[in-house]
């Protein structure tokens, strides 16, 4: 389980890394989403809410990319790959159908960051938002963590498993 974790803090670094590069590619050309003003004792922050939009779909669409990509491409994503883990379908051993890749990232939260975005200027609403996303991140950690399998929610309701691969990437 501590491997699969692993793979999980590699992935997001790799996420993080494509999200910056496209960011600052979206901010070189139409310029950035955050203003600066003020003076340096009340400095003021404003933000652009299309740019902010903007910004959020495409780290969504990069997340998603990524994670539907490597699932169904490689059977692996570069985290789990680098320690020989893959995603399987639980019944076949194949990598996952689009479908069911596209079903496990969203149950894993990968839209979560647009939906915050979304709730930007409504501050409950938003708190709310990121107490359930850390809830269930705690449900699909300790669903994962007592199933005999290792398979959380997510991977039961995707029909996934992790599971050790010879190689990092399937051939």
């Amino acid at each position: 389980m501590g491997r699969r974790v692993l793979g999980h803090l590699i992935d997001v670094i790799v996420v993080s890394a494509a999200a910056i590069v496209v960011l600052g590619g979206v901010a070189v050309v139409i310029g950035p989403a955050t203003e600066l003003a003020g003076s340096s004792r009340a400095p003021l922050v404003t933000v652009s809410w299309p740019r902010a939009l903007l910004d959020s779909s495409l780290v969504t669409a990069v997340s998603a990319a990524y994670f539907v990509g490597s699932w169904t491409r490689r059977g692996a994503t570069v985290g789990l790959g680098a320690l020989h883990l893959g995603v399987r379908d639980c019944r076949s051993a194949a990598r996952l159908t689009s479908g069911r890749a596209i079903g496990r990232w969203v149950l894993v939260g990968g839209p979560i960051g647009f939906l915050l975005t979304l709730l930007l200027e409504q501050p409950v609403a938003f708190l709310v938002l990121i107490l359930v996303a850390g809830a269930w991140t705690t449900i699909l950690f300790v669903s994962a963590m007592t199933h005999p399998l290792h398979r959380g929610l997510h991977d039961r309701a995707s029909r996934s498993i992790v599971v050790r691969v010879s190689s990092s990437v399937e051939r």
